[in-house]
């Protein structure tokens, strides 16, 4: 059966449907064009006849994706992708890739590790985000790779192992103390640590079971602005394993007690990509943690 043979179903209404979906609203999907407007609306009401769901509903001045809303979406965004990365080939185009990486994994590990990975056969593009949204940006073809924490990986994803990271401590060099420092150090001295994120929590959860009150001076919205405001000398910061900060005023310290903090660390993309398995591969041989 001809799906596309069938009336209601087009690439044209695919395309106009996606439109509306990336940005949540007919009206901006059409430019302020009345008749572009109309035409958008009625293609998407064509496509849900022809599938006989509701694909999207009011929400405020916009629109908002039904569940089948969004798995359309998903695959038509996907089928998309393939026929342009096939039309790219047959062209002698280089292959354009996206990797999506949270602040830290993305400043740390993914550019100075992947610079240059694919100058002769693809140009790498690098996406920065939350690791929830960065899994949801693979699973919906926006983004070809993400590196994420394995708990965020779903079973639609190919996840190869980059190893486990930890954290340390990083103190200005006048609090360093001599030999490995204890949880109750960070009761006196002033931490510059992210006001959220599973590392904020995970770390509150470490200092409660060692009965510590740490003695948090500033809040930051990543580990390059605590890192910062370590650098001043006024404060330490936690930052992960992997990253390599130049600094002469700060020094890494050994603390006990944070080994639950470790976070096994993943590169995805979605299994039906078998395009992207050598790239990965060769990625995963790069990145690895050890």
């Amino acid at each position: 059966m001809n799906l596309l043979t069938e009336k209601g179903l087009s690439l044209e209404r695919l395309s106009g449907f996606l439109e509306v979906a990336e940005v949540g609203s007919i009206s901006k999907a059409a430019l302020g064009d009345l008749s572009r407007q109309s035409l958008l609306s009625r293609q998407i009401k064509e496509l849900e006849t022809f599938f006989a769901v509701k694909l999207t509903q009011k929400k405020g001045r916009g629109v908002e994706l039904t569940a089948e809303g969004q798995e359309l979406a998903r695959r038509t965004r996907e089928a998309f992708r393939l026929w342009e990365q096939f039309h790219e080939q047959t062209a002698g185009r280089r292959k354009r890739i996206a990797i999506g990486g949270a602040g830290s994994v993305l400043e740390w590990l993914l550019v100075p590790t992947l610079a240059g990975i694919g100058q002769r056969s693809f140009d790498l593009r690098f996406v920065g985000g939350r690791t929830q949204e960065l899994s949801y940006q693979v699973e919906d073809g926006r983004i070809d790779f993400a590196v994420i924490r394995a708990d965020a990986a779903t079973k639609r994803m190919r996840a190869l192992s980059l190893g486990e990271h930890g954290y340390h401590l990083w103190l200005p060099v006048k609090w360093v103390p001599k030999g490995k420092a204890k949880a109750e150090l960070l009761a006196d001295i002033p931490l510059a640590v992210t006001a959220g994120g599973s590392f904020r929590s995970g770390l509150a959860e470490a200092l409660r079971k060692a009965a510590v009150e740490p003695n948090i001076a500033v809040e930051t919205t990543s580990f390059s602005q605590a890192l910062e405001a370590a650098k001043t000398g006024n404060c330490g910061c936690f930052l992960p394993d992997y990253a390599k900060p130049s600094a002469k005023e700060i020094k890494k310290v050994p603390l006990l007690g944070l080994s639950a903090l470790k976070r096994k660390l993943v590169l995805v993309h979605l299994n039906a990509r078998y395009d992207l398995e050598k790239i990965a591969d060769k990625m995963q041989a790069r990145l690895g943690l050890g």
